[in-house]
């Protein structure tokens, strides 16, 4: 699970919002918005591929 500050950016981002949308709605810089949908990107991406070794049994580059 992400915590809220990564996971609302990116759930709207995910939706279909542009960055502008998603740091007016949420009243945040731009900026901040850019680098918390990148963060969760990388702790998705991390619990992924610890998620397909252990179904898999293989190893993933």
């Amino acid at each position: 699970t992400l915590q809220p500050e990564y996971y609302v950016p990116f759930i709207k981002y995910f939706e279909g919002y542009k960055y502008h949308e998603i740091a007016d709605m949420l009243e945040i810089p731009i900026g901040t918005v850019k680098t918390r949908i990148h963060v969760a990107r990388q702790i998705l991406k991390k619990y992924l591929k610890t998620y397909s070794k252990d179904i898999l049994g293989a190893d993933i580059v």
